[in-house]
């Protein structure tokens, strides 16, 4: 007799397709995506969304699960691969800032030198400052600061390093700005409070640097000496210029409120620990490294 198969009660049934590794691709693809602003916990998350979908897709599992999954994985990496870059972008600048320098023994300050009287500098458009030419006195005296051009100092031949700065009086150039440093006073307490009485005595352990720089900002647009970094370089350690509550005297190239253009003279003041320092320092984006300047 033939027995007849029962459609409610049949012997074997079509097994159900497998979805695990599509749910786990979409899974760590939400993942991923909710963390890509997280530098490397998104870009881990990503990747391994990314990898579980592929193999989901090769073996046919929902394709809209692992489809999705890759995608958001993939974005999710993306945003944490840029995330971390801009993070270390910014730890790079932070370090800039912050970090030390071995002190080096090639390199000394000069003493300050005797200027004339400092003539008010004339002011031009409302977009910068232009410097009158003034030829040199008939008597011989010393021409004023402000008087001073880049071009009248020589290009310097140094690399500008800490082991071989430029020299005090030549040229360095990038493409946005010209400088000279024309004097450094390692020890100028009594320079700086004769002309600038608004500060006090340094005190116990620490001293007054006074530096004396001409700077020509040949970048076409009108733009802050100030943008300039200034540091005096110390063993161990880069003092910035210009920091509170030390009063710079006019004129001054701190004033992050004066725009310059062609040339411009003027003071930058710092305290420092009573140690003897080795060089000034200027860094800038246009520069490719930090700028010495040094007496032989």
């Amino acid at each position: 007799m033939t027995m007849i198969e029962s459609p409610e009660h049949p012997h074997s049934t079509a097994p159900k397709p497998t979805r695990g590794l599509a749910i786990t691709a979409l899974v760590l693809g939400i993942c991923a995506f909710l963390s890509g602003l997280v530098p490397v916990l998104g870009a881990v998350l990503g990747i391994a969304a990314i990898i579980f979908g592929i193999i989901a897709l090769k073996r046919r599992q929902p394709k809209g699960l692992g489809l999705t999954g890759l995608i958001l994985g993939a974005l999710g990496a993306i945003a944490s691969v840029s995330a971390a870059i801009l993070l270390m972008g910014f730890w790079n600048n932070l370090v800039g800032e912050l970090e030390s320098t071995e002190f080096s023994e090639s390199t000394e300050v000069v003493e300050f030198g005797e200027v004339g009287e400092i003539d008010e500098v004339q002011a031009g458009d409302q977009d910068g400052w232009v410097v009158e030419e003034v030829e040199p006195p008939a008597d011989g005296g010393v021409i004023p600061w402000h008087a001073l051009a880049t071009g009248d100092s020589p290009i310097s031949d140094r690399a500008g390093t800490a082991e071989d700065p430029h020299q005090l009086g030549t040229r360095a150039v990038s493409a946005e700005w010209e400088i000279v440093v024309n004097s450094i006073n390692p020890d100028a307490e009594d320079e700086l409070l004769a002309i600038a009485p608004e500060n006090p005595p340094a005190p116990d352990g620490y001293r007054y640097v006074l530096v004396h720089v001409t700077v020509n900002n040949i970048s076409g647009e009108s733009a802050s000496p100030a943008k300039l970094r200034f540091y005096y370089d110390l063993p161990k350690q880069m003092v910035k210029a210009g920091l509170p509550p030390l009063v710079v005297p006019e004129p001054s190239l701190m004033d992050p409120n004066r725009g310059v253009t062609g040339d411009f003279s003027g003071y930058i003041a710092l305290r420092t620990k009573d140690v003897d320092g080795l060089a000034f320092v200027v860094q800038h984006r246009s520069f490719p490294e930090r700028q010495y300047f040094a007496q032989d």
